[in-house]
């Protein structure tokens, strides 16, 4: 009788505290709802045209997903192979909203990351971003995007390791990476704050397929590069002495540097 006596003033004292068994039980659910509620607010579809490809892209329209990092610069974050490692078109459209323009301010290909701009009043919350510190195994984790063209859709998972194999540190998880949702968030459900970038599956069988993510630290330290330039072009007057014998801004620049090896980009 005291196993049964003990385990019912357990649940009394979960009553009296302000909760029950089925409230904890349904909490980590409520998160969940949340967070993805959350990322339909600050993620972007995007549709990119390549006329005429360079190393690592090829010609044709794609599609893929983005996040929202700054609002009032308008800047967005995806993969470099979604946006074109070379000239390109891109289009990106928030939930409800119409496509508009948007430019490369950044491309590393071998981190597989691009900077978007749009010159257009962004009135969405921007993404927030997690530590750089690796996300631990077991770590509950949402990936949002539009798989196999499902606008604005979320899949749970966890994360699973840490690895260079396939080239730059990945961070593997179990949330399945699909055509659609490569340049999408990886957001930890327990904080909300994205935590990688859905970028690459391994494999094509859904039953033993790895799936990867760029991590954040990545992004941290491209955006912060980016930031201090923008700073310095600020306080410095521009003569036109770092510009082309046009007067022209150079493009984007590019990371010029090994892509990854052999996997499915998506």
């Amino acid at each position: 009788m005291k196993p049964v006596r003990t385990a019912m003033w357990g649940m009394v004292l979960a009553v009296l505290s302000g909760g029950s068994v089925g409230a904890a039980a349904r909490a980590p659910e409520n998160q969940t709802e949340t967070v993805f509620r959350q990322a339909r607010q600050y993620t972007v579809r995007i549709r990119t045209r390549v006329e005429t490809p360079l190393a690592g892209d090829e010609q044709g329209d794609f599609s893929g997903a983005g996040f929202l990092i700054d609002a009032e610069r308008g800047w967005i974050i995806t993969n470099a192979h979604v946006a074109g490692h070379g000239p390109s078109e891109i289009e990106v459209a928030f939930a409800g909203e119409a496509f508009v323009p948007a430019r490369k301010l950044y491309v590393d290909s071998f981190a597989d990351i691009a900077v978007l701009s749009v010159d257009h009043k962004v009135t969405h919350p921007a993404a927030r971003l997690a530590g750089p510190e690796p996300a631990p195994v077991g770590e509950a984790i949402g990936a949002y995007g539009h798989p196999l063209g499902i606008p604005f859709t979320g899949t749970r998972g966890i994360v699973s390791g840490q690895t260079d194999l396939l080239g730059p540190n990945l961070t593997q998880i179990d949330a399945t990476v699909d055509h659609g949702n490569s340049g999408g968030p990886v957001i930890l459900l327990r904080t909300g704050e994205v935590m990688g970038i859905a970028t690459l599956r391994f494999g094509d069988d859904q039953r033993d397929r790895l799936n990867f993510a760029t991590p954040i630290a990545d992004v941290h330290r491209i955006v912060a590069g980016r930031r201090d330039v923008r700073r310095a072009a600020l306080a410095v007057p521009d003569r036109g002495q770092h510009r082309g014998g046009d007067g022209n801004v150079p493009p984007h620049p590019v990371a010029r540097r090994p892509g990854r090896r052999a996997a499915r980009q998506e």
